[in-house]
């Protein structure tokens, strides 16, 4: 696999990962749909599932916005602060 497929691929991953998981209130439902990509994205960065799903947010919202807060990342999976902070661990 070329390099430029790698890169390809993986962009795809992440924006997949992060279409998944947009609105969803990080449900069960949603996390379990995107399993395998949360995987694989996970074994590639050498993280958890959960940091994978967390990094391709990130990554997609940087993407847009020229800084990136947790108000940006809790309004793009539509959560709460307060449910939002179970994530703190894996956001650091």
């Amino acid at each position: 696999m070329e390099k430029d497929e790698l890169n390809y691929n993986l962009i795809e991953l992440i924006t997949s990962i992060a279409k998944g998981v947009r609105h969803s209130q990080l449900s069960d439902e949603a996390l379990n749909d995107i399993s395998q990509q949360c995987e694989t994205l996970a074994k590639y960065l050498s993280v958890n599932k959960q940091q994978a799903v967390l990094f391709a947010v990130i990554f997609v919202l940087f993407s847009k916005l020229p800084s990136v807060n947790l108000r940006d990342l809790y309004s793009f999976v539509d959560v709460d602060f307060i449910e939002g902070i179970r994530f703190k661990h894996d956001i650091e």
